[in-house]
């Protein structure tokens, strides 16, 4: 095999928003590329912006700023080093695009468009985005490249276009969020591409933290027979070449073997790469938590520590009258090992301030948040679901989409048509004047019907835009605990319905509470198939 051209893979961890430091970052990665000999340089997709940046895209002053930070590394083109292939956005007349721009010579020499926008999960790019022409290759350095972004290799439309047009190599950027299963499934996608198009394919996947999104890298190159030919560390930053040979006119890949994280290790390495990159991007200087005693706070606590160091982590120990002696020194004893500071605050005088028919009904409003909810929910998703033809046929085949489906059964179901409140300040409320201490009924049941809002609302929607747009907690203590513990455990337990059963067919009309508070099911009889 002779060696024809190098690729770097720039597996690097973007700050969202940050055009100069993104453009330095990438810099830096450049020259290290070109004393290994590289001749061209590949980014994540929309690298130059972070992503996803969401509205941050209808901002002309921001978009402005991409341009200027493409034009900069255009500049740096002419000094003989690697060609800059980044995925960034672009706008033009209205038209925005999630783009890839080829630089070299300094200037931009071609730019292709994602064409394939999901729009399900945490993906909403077809709010800001306008889906992209079917590509052909790109030129560069004397190779034919086709640049699919991310989703477009997920299908065999764009790699079998780029195929027929020319294309004598596949390289792929990527911004693919970390999930414990989606490691196979983006290799097999992959693969699948390889075999199709009979070309070798280069997969560059972002690496970092994004709010609540996790990106692990674990980039890679497959030949054109689909065997590995590199893989890149998993939650890693790193730069990485990838020989380009030719065999008997084929191109061939070598490079570097980092086998990829996997199970609880992977799971570990997520959790502190996501929670540094959330407190380092935001400008924390550390983290307050709670310690109990018990294993959930001790965990949360190691984590923390392995992510920021010691230092950074200041533990708070808040004791009621209930709390056991065994509890507080297992507190004590755990921060002395981890070397974090470690105070106690006692709640027990705000107890004491609480009548007990306050502290009843907000510990009640819990219990409901993630008891009522969930048991009502489930049963009110399997209706929906036999109400709209292919609807579980689809969740079947597409498990990513159950994180936006969750939201989406609670808003349809509502287990809580209602709730009194009292305003806390004088307000209009479409010609209707509230005044400070006003009792008021928010029907929840109504707002998630709201047809002004929510497309064909009275539908339960797999895959809907934005499901979490709904008023099935109100606010308050309930909705921040309550929401989040109900969508964790229908989250999993539609995971597990999933696995085990095939179809679900509702046999009987349900059988409703009778209730204009609860808005649940009492009975609900399905016959459940496992083939």
């Amino acid at each position: 095999m002779s060696v024809v051209s190098s690729i770097a893979i720039a597996q690097l961890n973007p700050h969202l928003g940050n055009i100069a430091a993104n453009v330095a970052r990438l810099l830096d990665a450049r020259r290290g590329a070109a004393e290994a000999g590289a001749a061209i340089i590949v980014t994540p997709e929309m690298y130059l912006s972070g992503y996803p940046c969401d509205d941050l895209v209808l901002r002309s002053d921001f978009m402005a700023e991409v341009a200027s930070g493409l034009e900069m590394l255009a500049a740096t083109t002419t000094d003989g080093g690697p060609a800059i292939i980044v995925g960034a956005p672009h706008a033009d007349g209205g038209v925005i695009t999630n783009s890839v721009f080829v630089l070299d010579e300094g200037q931009v020499q071609a730019r292709r468009d994602k064409v394939n926008l999901p729009n399900y999960g945490v993906f909403d790019d077809k709010r800001n985005f306008t889906a992209g022409d079917m590509p052909g290759p790109v030129q560069v350095r004397g190779m034919r490249l086709g640049l699919p972004v991310c989703e477009d290799i997920w299908t065999s439309d764009v790699i079998e276009c780029l195929a027929e047009s020319g294309a004598q190599m596949i390289i792929s950027l990527n911004a693919s969020p970390f999930d414990l299963m989606k490691s196979d499934a983006r290799m097999a996608h992959a693969v699948s591409r390889v075999h199709e198009s009979e070309l070798p394919l280069v997969y560059v996947n972002m690496v970092g933290g994004q709010d609540e999104l996790v990106y692990d890298g674990a980039s890679f190159a497959l030949n054109a027979d689909g065997k590995l030919a590199a893989h890149l560390p998993s939650f890693s930053e790193t730069t990485s070449v990838i020989r380009v040979g030719e065999d008997f006119g084929v191109p061939s890949l070598t490079g570097q073997m980092t086998p990829p994280d996997d199970g609880m290790g992977a799971l570990y390495r997520g959790l502190t790469l996501g929670l540094r990159d959330y407190i380092d991007k935001n400008g924390f200087p550390g983290v307050v938590l709670g310690l109990s005693g018990g294993i959930d706070s001790a965990i949360v606590a190691a984590l923390a520590v392995d992510a920021l160091g010691a230092e950074r982590v200041h533990a708070v120990m808040m004791p009621s009258p209930y709390t056991s002696q065994e509890s507080l020194d297992d507190a004590a004893d755990l921060a002395g090992r981890l070397g974090i500071r470690l105070d106690e605050v006692s709640i027990a005088p705000a107890m004491q301030a609480m009548d007990d028919m306050e502290f009843m009904g907000n510990l009640i409003l819990l219990i409901i948040g993630g008891n009522d909810t969930t048991r009502n929910s489930i049963s009110g998703g399997v209706l929906g679901l036999s109400r709209t033809g292919g609807s579980f046929d689809r969740l079947l085949s597409e498990p990513s989409l159950v994180p936006g489906f969750v939201p989406e059964v609670i808003r349809w179901q509502t287990p809580l048509a209602h709730m009194r409140r009292i305003a806390t300040e004088e307000i209009e409320l479409q010609g209707q004047s509230i005044k400070a201490g006003d009792k008021v009924v928010m029907w929840y049941i109504s707002g998630n019907r709201d047809e002004s809002v929510i497309n064909d609302p009275e539908t339960l929607t797999v895959g809907r835009s934005q499901p979490r747009r709904h008023l099935s907690f109100g606010f308050g203590i309930h909705r921040c605990l309550g929401n989040r513990l109900a969508e964790m455990q229908l989250k999993v337990l539609w995971e597990e319905i999933l696995k085990r059963f095939k179809a679900i067919d509702v046999v009987k009309p349900e059988v409703r509470v009778r209730s204009n508070f609860i808005h649940g099911i009492s009975e609900l009889e399905v016959e459940v198939r496992r083939h």
